[in-house]
Order: structure tokens, then sequence, then C-alpha cells
């Protein structure tokens, strides 16, 4: 004998999955037509045809430098530039007095320092007191900025900063700032804040939102970059490759095996973050040997 489902019980359902559908949409900003569009690449076409190229590898932290990472030096920055990287990343967290510095982050500064956690971040002259880990030149954003207008083909790479005004305001030319944003309203945000190269940050399941959600955003805002950790490559792989058939720019962080940035390269992955590769086919200075 058959047993209809009681009217009440299919309508309740279906406020549930109505429900659900609404919130999918809540939760993702959707582009509208007086919204700001997201800008064309103009680093992703590949240079060297399969080879990993100059605008596939990302200088992390400034590129490793005498054995040591996550200097984000300034002797960091120029062996990297020595060595044909022209994308530098450096991690940016802000002073007691509203400048931006390189550093990790400030728990990893005052241990490095051997100094105590203090209530507040240092202000940017105490800062400059200390050299960076392995002893060597620390810089700030205005640092930065200067070391920019001498090299005209190189292009900042940063992340975690939440004071975007801050890279709107003091950034020399906004066509040479990536600035990796965490969440969808991080990225609208740093649109309409006229920084012209946001990328979306994508770690595992659990961060940011669904595959669908993730789409449902890059489509509406057509996103042209995002960076992804080597776990999300192999844990999101169907969003993955959904990213690649839509032609975004990845950047996956971080990886010095060169078969495995081959590999991945092959397979539609633009880039990638490094701390020691540098490719064959550039040029080498003994700095980079780990």
């Amino acid at each position: 004998m058959i047993k209809t489902v009681p009217a009440i019980l299919v309508l309740v359902a279906l406020g549930l999955f109505l429900t659900a559908c609404d919130g999918l949409w809540d939760s993702v900003p959707l582009r509208s037509d007086g919204d700001v569009d997201t800008p064309s690449p103009d680093i992703c076409e590949p240079a060297d045809g399969a080879q990993l190229g100059h605008e596939s590898l990302i200088a992390h932290a400034g590129g490793g430098y005498k054995k040591w990472t996550y200097t984000n030096s300034l002797e960091a920055m120029n062996n990297s530039y020595a060595n044909g990287f022209r994308l530098i990343e450096i991690d940016l967290i802000e002073t007691a007095d509203s400048n931006f510095v390189g550093a990790h982050d400030w728990p990893q500064w005052f241990r490095q320092n051997g100094l105590n956690r203090r209530s507040k971040e240092p202000t940017t002259s105490v800062f400059f007191e200390y050299p960076t880990k392995g002893g060597f030149t620390p810089v700030d954003y205005l640092m930065i900025q200067k070391w920019l207008v001498e090299r005209p083909d190189a292009i900042l790479v940063t992340d975690k900063v939440e004071n975007l005004e801050y890279l709107a305001a003091n950034t020399v030319d906004l066509d040479r700032l990536i600035i990796e944003v965490f969440g969808f309203n991080k990225y609208v945000e740093a649109l309409k804040l006229g920084l012209k190269k946001p990328m979306l940050s994508i770690h595992d399941r659990s961060s940011l939102g669904s595959d669908s959600e993730i789409l449902l955003f890059v489509d509406s805002w057509n996103t042209q970059y995002a960076a992804v950790s080597l776990d999300a490559l192999q844990s999101r792989e169907d969003l993955i490759q959904a990213l690649i058939e839509r032609k975004v720019c990845i950047y996956s962080y971080t990886s010095n095996s060169e078969s495995e940035m081959n590999e991945r390269h092959k397979e539609g992955v633009h880039g990638f973050y490094t701390d020691f590769y540098v490719p064959g086919h550039w040029k080498k200075t003994a700095a980079s040997e780990q």
C-alpha cells in the first residue's frame, strides 16, 4: 500500500528548500549594473609557453635569501629581482602609528627579537630598531613604493591587510599591486576603492564558501585572480577545474618543488608562490642557494 505524503509536509519541505536558496544568494554579494567591474588581467598569459615564466612565480615573503625564508627584507627583494622575479610578495602588518611594515605577524616578530608580547604593536621607529629574521634590513610601505618606482617592471603582491583604504591612498601605481583578500565582501571593497587586482583567497572547504557560492561570485564579478593553497588544489579539484575553465589566474602557495609546479602548471594552474626555486632558464644568484 502506497502512503501519500501530507500536503503540509510537502509545503514545509518546499519552504526549507527555498529558504536555503535564498541563503545562498544572500551570502554572496552579486554585481549590479552600477558596480565597478574587475579589470582584465595583464600578466596571466604565459610568456614562455609551457615553461614557468616571469609572470608565473611570486617571490614568497620577499623570496628565500641565504637559506632564510620569511625575511620580508630589502636584501631578499633585491636578490629576487636580480634572479628574474618580477612579482614580489611582502607580508604587511600595521604598526601602532598606522604605518605598514614588512613582517608576517606581530607574535612572531616579538619572539624572534626576544621581546615579551606587549599590549600593542610597536611604532614604526621601534620596528626599525630590529633587523629582520636572519639579520637583514626591514622595510615599510614607503620603502617598498620607492623600490617599485626604481624598478618599473616589478609588481607587489601582499595579503592580510584589513585597512585597504591605506593601500589605495599610499600606492604609487595601483596597476602594480596584487592584494590577496579574504572573503567576498573584502574583494568587493577592494574594487570599489580602486584596487585593480584583488586576488580571492581560497583554502579548504571550511573557508569562504561552497564551490557553487564561489563560482556564483566569480561569474558575477568577473574575478580574474585567485590564491589557492596546495591542499585546496587536491581537496577542491572540481572547483579548481571550473576556475581554470573560466580562465581565472590561479596562484598556488607555497612550493619549492620543480616537478610539482611544472605538473600543476600543465594542468592549468598559472603560477606559484615560492621561496627558493628559480627556473633553470632564469638568472640565479648564489644567495638563492638553500
